[in-house]
């Protein structure tokens, strides 16, 4: 039952409103853990209702020249505006 409990609380996705120097305003939400992607995506249409489109928060990781073999790190966290 505590596990349950611990792993729903775990899979919650927590959205922080970030004001912009132009007064508009975006949102962070971090779905690093895997078991959050859904959740993610619900807290989103939650918080925009009429739409989101995601920001880039972050450049996209590039492979490692010395190690070709392992896959290019993604980032599951970022900004969104609602529409």
């Amino acid at each position: 039952m505590i596990a349950a409990i611990t792993l729903a609380l775990a899979a919650c996705a927590e959205v922080t409103p970030l004001r912009n120097p132009d007064g508009s305003l975006d949102y962070y939400i971090d779905c690093e853990n895997s078991l959050r992607l859904e959740s993610c995506r619900a807290a989103m249409a939650r918080t925009c209702p009429t739409g989101y489109d995601l920001r880039p928060a972050a450049p996209p990781s590039k492979p490692d020249p010395k190690r070709p073999d392992l896959p290019v790190p993604t980032r599951n966290d970022g900004l969104f505006r609602c529409r």
